[in-house]
């Protein structure tokens, strides 16, 4: 292609983009009918030896449109945030503190004298 024949003053011109076949004539018939035959046989050629799926499993998949709110979203979010996350908190956050929280009680109150001597010890 040349470049001054394939562009215009605003870029490609559209004969380069798209490629549309002259009219149909009585010149150029027998083109045109050569070309269908060709499609024709490749058509039938298809179909022979093509080989149909007898299975009993539908390809087709179903894809279910719920009409869900942002508000919805948001809670299933964070409900599965807290699913995934509260036992991890409650096993390393919350039970080390209770347990500081009891070790500091019995070394105040100096188990196992008990709680009569506080606070006079």
């Amino acid at each position: 292609m040349n470049i001054k024949e394939g562009f215009t003053p605003r870029g490609l011109s559209l004969k380069d983009i798209l490629e549309i076949p002259p009219p149909i004539t009585e010149q150029n018939k027998d083109k045109y009918l050569e070309e269908l035959s060709k499609i024709k046989e490749s058509e039938d050629w298809i179909k022979k030896h093509s080989v149909e799926n007898k299975s009993s499993i539908n390809e087709n998949k179903i894809v279910q449109n719920h009409d869900i709110s942002d508000k919805q979203v948001l809670s299933n979010f964070f409900e599965a945030i807290i699913e995934i996350f509260g036992p991890i908190v409650f096993l390393f956050i919350i039970v080390p503190i209770l347990a500081m929280v009891l070790l500091s009680i019995m070394v105040f109150l100096d188990f196992p004298s008990g709680i009569r001597s506080f606070p006079f010890g």
